[in-house]
């Protein structure tokens, strides 16, 4: 751009600041504020606005200032402490509790640890008096009065003697620190000829009005630069987990899924028994599972609840000896906080009694006492499917689950490992490759065990898997920390990409 063309794109707010600058070295920009009775926000934003033409420098300098807090102002006004107990000693030995009530208990606890830190006092039996030093401090300025003295005002670090920083630092309580930025604006050559060649404030036009419309003949627009970049737009949308929420039930339901529910609060019986999983099992424990205080039991169902006390007992007609113990059904009673959404999954079978073909799934909470970290949360979400249909095969489930993890995750890699459930057999594990902290268990998976499907009155396979979506997450938003996708940091909200969005 020639120097006409820069002139006709200059603002008036950046005509100013070059105006300031005339004739000077550089200045701050607050020394700008000042000078032009600009506020700071308007000389910072024409000053960007001038640095992209190439008409000024900016530099940018770190400060640190340092100054009393409300306890040491209180300081500075009635005294420290310690220069407070020196004061009420005096010269003389004189009772404990005479210092104590002279100035205030809290007080006294304060100076009676910087008396003694410093040798300034000795105590004894009840009576205290003053050492030389303190006899010293009684008649001149002690080193820690001079320092916080400095401070009357807000001051920077680099004012401050090193000596006085160290003793000022040592009472930390009574001061704050800060960190501000100074920007010093200077002007370049090609600046400065834009002066040289004459700039007016006010002959362009910055703002239309109907009058400058009807008239317009009469003025001098400024132009505008139709390709500068606009800010970003910050429109609402969905938080980016509850968008995958979503979007995971798009994607199952096109692969054929019909979505069902189940109860957040659940019966032993249904989540655990119903599943094959002994009473004796170490996961039923209270250190594995939250159980509710009231009401502590629910119902079972009739009949199915029997067959299921059959094949934990003597295996009943699945083949199998069962666990062959004595099944308590007040022990399935008992309420908890579901483990799993493997729960929801046999109650669908056992509503459907027994209906082939048919694939499900289930999004839903589930809670575990876990330790939190990176990977852990005591409530999680969790994404639980089975298809039940003849002739399918282990084959089958892993190749499905494989489609998911690397279609819907964007998982680049994903290895299986073989595992053990008490309701599927055979069993694996889905692993899949984070790029930050490698590899991660994203589930459990297998086919249901003839002890599991024919109570509920199916007699063929199922295969069944449960993939923990909070980990599904991390790996599809590229995030390192679990507990990021409920995060209140608002640019992650606002930057992250998703699909579904609304306006």
């Amino acid at each position: 751009m020639g120097i006409d063309d820069i002139k006709q794109s200059l603002h008036d707010d950046e005509k100013k600041v070059l105006l300031a600058l005339k004739g000077k070295k550089k200045m701050s920009e607050s020394e700008i504020a000042r000078l032009t009775g600009m506020p700071l926000a308007s000389v910072s934003h024409a000053s960007l606005w001038l640095y992209s033409k190439g008409l000024v420098n900016i530099n940018e300098k770190r400060l640190k200032y340092i100054e009393l807090n409300d306890e040491g102002k209180q300081y500075l006004k009635k005294g420290l402490p310690e220069r407070r107990a020196i004061n009420a000693i005096g010269k003389k030995e004189i009772l404990v509790k005479d210092v104590e009530d002279a100035i205030g208990k809290n007080v006294f606890k304060i100076a009676i640890a910087w008396l003694m830190r410093n040798g300034l006092a000795t105590i004894s039996n009840g009576k205290i008096k003053l050492t030389d030093a303190g006899l010293k401090a009684l008649k001149s300025k002690m080193d820690t009065e001079k320092a916080i003295g400095l401070l009357k005002t807000r001051k920077s670090i680099d004012e401050i003697p090193e000596n006085a920083l160290k003793i000022i630092e040592k009472r930390g309580k009574v001061i704050n620190k800060t960190e501000e930025t100074l920007r010093t604006i200077e002007l370049t050559d090609k600046g400065k000829d834009i002066i040289k060649s004459g700039i007016e404030i006010g002959k362009d036009i910055n703002v239309l009005t109907t009058k400058h419309i009807e008239n317009w003949k009469k003025y001098t627009f400024r132009p505008y630069n139709i390709k500068a970049e606009a800010p970003p737009l910050k429109i609402g949308k969905g938080q980016p987990y509850k968008a995958m929420l979503d979007e995971a039930r798009d994607h199952l339901t096109s692969m054929g899924f019909v979505e069902v529910r189940g109860p957040i609060i659940e019966t032993e019986f249904w989540n655990f028994d119903a599943l094959f999983q002994p009473q004796f099992h170490p996961a039923r424990s209270m250190s594995d599972t939250y159980y509710i205080k009231k009401p502590k039991k629910g119902e079972l169902p009739k009949g199915y609840s029997d067959l299921v006390r059959k094949t934990h007992e003597n295996g009943w007609k699945t083949g199998s000896t069962g666990w062959r113990y004595t099944w308590d059904p007040e022990k399935a009673k008992r309420l908890i906080l579901r483990t799993h959404t493997t729960a929801v999954s046999v109650r669908t079978m056992v509503k459907n009694n027994g209906i082939i073909p048919g694939k499900y799934f289930t999004i839903a909470r589930n809670f575990r006492h876990d330790v939190i970290d990176a990977t852990h949360l005591p409530e999680f979400y969790q994404c639980e499917g089975i298809v039940v249909e003849e002739n399918m095969t282990f084959k089958n489930l892993l190749g499905m689950l494989k489609e998911f993890a690397m279609e819907f995750a964007h998982a680049k890699k994903v290895r299986f490992q073989p595992s053990y459930f008490p309701y599927t057999e055979p069993s694996v594990e889905l692993f899949a490759k984070h790029p930050k902290i490698g590899w991660i268990e994203l589930g459990g998976a297998g086919m249901f065990r003839p002890e599991v499907r024919l109570p509920t009155g199916i007699d063929c396979e199922v295969m069944a898997w449960g993939l923990g979506f909070d980990r599904l997450s991390m790996l599809k938003l590229g995030i390192n920390d679990i507990r990021q996708l409920f995060s209140t940091d608002l640019k992650w909200l606002e930057d992250t990409k998703i699909r579904y969005e609304w306006v």
